[in-house]
């Protein structure tokens, strides 16, 4: 076994450098970026070019007086699907929810989903017995003027009461 000399792990340039394949690597990605670069500036050029002729449209049909009318442009289905938009947007979603939350019948509201679109109402609830949770679907049904075609769909027994869901309809 030889022994290696501290003298001889010592460096010392000489004809071999692996600098070469740095500066190369360096050369490429200036490449690259500078394409990169080109790619980007000509994009904004187009991009400016494009909001230049619309701005040009526009002002020569406000200038010629043609306008086209929202309604007009839009399909009877669409139309009716803004329609009910919008009337979903208009309805007393605070009413609703003070006449689903329960009085003191000896239950509570777990979860609430309603469907928007529909108008599909699914409250699910926890009530210390069968008798509360009947109580609630059957007040909820009587006295709210939000909701019709109400159901209990489940009453469940669990260690601390019942689980309850009712299903209703939004009235309109």
């Amino acid at each position: 076994m030889r022994m290696i000399r501290a003298v001889d792990l010592a460096w010392t340039p000489g004809r071999r450098s692996s600098g070469g394949w740095m500066w190369g690597l360096l050369l490429l990605l200036t490449l690259g970026l500078a394409a990169l670069l080109y790619a980007k500036s000509a994009i904004d050029a187009r991009l400016h070019s494009r909001q230049g002729e619309m701005e040009r449209l526009v002002l020569r049909s406000l200038a010629d007086g043609r306008r086209v009318s929202p309604e007009r442009a839009r399909s009877a289905g669409e139309l009716r699907l803004l329609h009910d938009q919008v009337l979903l947007l208009n309805r007393d979603w605070a009413g609703l929810l003070h006449e689903l939350v329960p009085g003191d019948h000896g239950s509570r509201l777990l979860v609430l989903d309603i469907d928007a679109v529909t108008g599909v109402l699914r409250v699910s609830g926890r009530a210390r017995d069968a008798k509360a949770a009947n109580l609630y679907a059957e007040t909820i049904h009587l006295e709210s003027g939000a909701v019709r075609d109400v159901r209990l769909l489940l009453l469940e027994r669990k260690p601390d009461g019942i689980d309850f869901e009712v299903s209703a309809r939004w009235a309109e």
